[in-house]
């Protein structure tokens, strides 16, 4: 009975993929993709579980969502994002040459202090954008972005916009930020100097959307603007302590090696946190503008 309900199951899978009776007709790579998917389907019907669903509240009991974001992937959805990464391309994220790990704050509250990591690639020589994680990691959740700009760049920028970005100098100078490789400092130092020397004369604008550090299992309400620290007595110790004891860094070390790095001046404008107010987005109601 178990082998007739499967075999029926099959049947009703396969029937929405009829592509699969033209499978000579497709290249090499697609076929593959094609038999990745069709596995899927197999597993699907043979008894695979999809995602299990939670219900998840925010602090007034109101359900916000239906999902439980860090259960582990069904089979099915496994075997399907392998057949679709045989077929597809990923050229944006193909372009991804840099991994930065630093420390990121609250526009509005410096004692909300998060460790990011960061990855970049070059849109040109005067901006790279990048996506950020909470880990580097297969289980890192996607949480914010930022877009570097160059001194020049910034500098033609509006007062009104320069506003919410903040600038870099210090975490490069500081050691905060650094490239993990795995590889010993003594030779990688060099050349993640050289690096990061190019990154002190940037500006960031960076804006978080998941506030996992609040305990949030989803991206709740709207995006946050973050900034950089810019002096010693700024970021909690123990936060950059754990970041050197995971990665075997020595900060101390990499503040002395980077003093050589020429110190860029910051532009008044840019770290506006320093006037004692704060940039945050609100979200408010707007009149729906229909097609016309």
């Amino acid at each position: 009975m178990a082998s007739i309900r499967f075999l029926q199951r099959f049947k009703r899978s396969a029937s929405e993929f009829k592509t699969f009776s033209r499978l000579d007709s497709f290249s090499t790579p697609q076929r593959r993709g094609a038999y990745a998917l069709l596995a899927g389907f197999i597993v699907g019907a043979a008894g695979g579980s999809f995602l299990k669903l939670k219900k998840l509240e925010d602090a007034k009991g109101h359900i916000v969502a239906y999902a439980e974001g860090r259960e582990p992937l069904s089979r099915k959805s496994s075997i399907l994002d392998k057949g679709a990464e045989l077929v597809q391309s990923f050229k944006p994220i193909d372009q991804i040459h840099q991994h930065l790990c630093g420390f990121q704050f609250y526009a509005h509250d410096m004692n909300r202090q998060l460790e990011v990591h960061q990855y970049c690639s070059h849109l040109s020589e005067d901006m790279r954008q990048c996506v950020m994680y909470d880990a580097p990691s297969k289980k890192g959740r996607l949480i914010g972005v930022e877009y570097i700009i160059s001194d020049k760049l910034f500098e033609s920028l509006p007062p009104e916009e320069k506003k919410f970005w903040h600038s870099h100098n210090y975490s490069v100078k500081s050691g905060l930020w650094v490239m993990p490789t795995g590889i010993p400092d003594i030779i990688h130092e060099p050349a993640e100097r050289a690096e990061l020397a190019s990154l002190a004369k940037t500006y960031g604008k960076s804006f978080i959307f998941w506030q996992f550090d609040r305990g949030d299992r989803l991206p709740l309400g709207p995006p946050q603007l973050m900034m950089s620290f810019t002096d010693d007595w700024q970021l909690d110790q123990q936060v950059f302590a754990r970041r050197d004891a995971r990665y075997h860094l020595n900060t101390e070390a990499k503040r002395d090696e980077r003093r050589r790095i020429p110190d860029m001046k910051v532009d008044p404008e840019a770290d506006h946190w320093k006037s004692g107010k704060a940039w945050q987005p609100q979200m408010v109601k707007v009149p729906f503008k229909d097609v016309t």
